[in-house]
């Protein structure tokens, strides 16, 4: 018969009910032939609706994707206004309990030795990625210029003459870091939220701080501007420098 030396589509195939193909084969010739003629129009109506559907969405997706690409090329553009965050604070929030060697090894590169340790790090490509492979073990976020000021005053250390020393003295600072331009604390606070040039210097200079387990809360992974919330909940009344 002509209707049936036409063959279909196997996706659409599959769709079609069984029982449909049975009646129509109980059905006399000419009865027959009308039933697959129907058929026939009916699917190719819904074929071309398909199709006016597809290419709309595959419009939509093309207009979304060019979307999306000019606004990175805008962001390229204004990068002063558009500028990801430059600084994290990381904070270790589990023990060493097997733990592999290549995360052991990269909270070593971090600085993170101790549980509830935190340091800053500068991001980058490299350093996000190391972030990544240990997020489980860490909480980590964008600080704000009050949680930097209130870590250095109260939990500031350095590493002078390999010993741990409180800085409760500019002269401290300034005998070790004098040559790069920084004299007092506040210049420390200043390279180092504003990841200067100087940055990995202040950074190896200062000892990892060391925050209290936070009474509520304290999951692992980015906690973007929210870790500000969780080192106020980590900061203890214990061990204030009074600053001179």
């Amino acid at each position: 018969m002509a209707g049936t030396s036409q063959p279909l589509h196997s996706a659409w195939s599959e769709t079609i009910p069984l029982f449909a193909f049975s009646t129509a084969v109980t059905l006399r010739s000419s009865e027959q032939g009308k039933f697959i003629y129907c058929l026939r129009h009916i699917l190719l109506f819904i074929l071309n609706n398909l199709k006016a559907v597809c290419k709309k969405r595959q419009k939509q997706v093309e207009c979304l994707t060019c979307h999306v690409c000019l606004q990175g090329l805008w962001a390229s553009v204004l990068q002063d206004i558009y500028n990801e965050p430059k600084l994290a604070f990381v904070i270790r929030i589990r023990g060493i309990n097997g733990i592999s060697p290549t995360i052991c090894k990269v909270l070593q590169l971090l600085h993170l030795h101790q549980i509830f340790n935190g340091t800053f790090v500068k991001l980058n490509k490299a350093s996000i990625n190391m972030l990544w492979i240990v997020e489980p073990y860490i909480a980590w976020g964008y600080p704000n210029l009050k949680s930097v000021h209130k870590l250095f005053y109260e939990y500031g250390y350095g590493k002078i003459n390999k010993q741990h020393i409180a800085l409760t003295n500019n002269s401290l600072i300034k005998r070790c870091l004098k040559k790069y331009g920084i004299i007092c604390i506040e210049d420390l606070i200043h390279e180092i939220c504003t990841v200067g040039k100087s940055f990995k210097v202040a950074n190896n200079f200062l000892w990892p701080f060391k925050v209290s387990s936070p009474c509520v809360g304290g999951d692992g992974g980015n906690w973007e501007d929210q870790i500000n919330r969780l080192t106020r909940r980590m900061y203890s009344s214990l061990h204030k420098n009074i600053f001179i």
